[in-house]
């Protein structure tokens, strides 16, 4: 169990917004977790959708899609480990589509204390913004 925590502490020290929290913050940021099996080819998130969770990458790997004129546009990957999402919450909305291209089996998202977190993200990124 507790190499489980250090597991979840290192996946969430590499949100920017979380890296610099201490480790009684990320402990509670990790209960809010929910585990998310995902078949390869599943839409995580849908472009445009209202905003709510950040998802962060144990396995796998996600692409993420824009629309054009053209049709969908590839603009990034991500490989575990790693996050997506964070983009949306601090927009409230989602500004592109993100799917699964491997099996992400034991992929997390944060949505049970999703306040807490977009919160959080907002009330960094305020601070980030203001040091500048």
């Amino acid at each position: 169990m507790e190499e489980r925590g250090a597991d979840l502490e290192r996946l969430l020290r590499l949100v920017p917004y979380f890296r610099d929290l201490d480790r009684v913050s990320l402990a509670r940021l990790a209960g809010a977790l929910e585990e998310l099996h995902l078949p390869e080819g599943a839409i995580v998130i849908r472009e445009a959708a209202s905003a709510g969770e950040l998802y962060l990458l144990e396995r796998g790997q996600v692409t993420a899609t824009v629309r054009t004129a053209d049709g969908e546009t590839e603009v990034g990957t991500v490989t575990a480990p790693g996050s997506f999402g964070e983009m949306g919450l601090l927009l409230s909305r989602r500004t592109a589509s993100v799917l699964s291209c491997l099996i992400c089996s034991r992929s997390l998202a944060c949505i049970a204390l999703q306040d807490h977190i977009v919160r959080a993200v907002r009330q960094s990124a305020v601070v980030t913004s203001n040091s500048n």
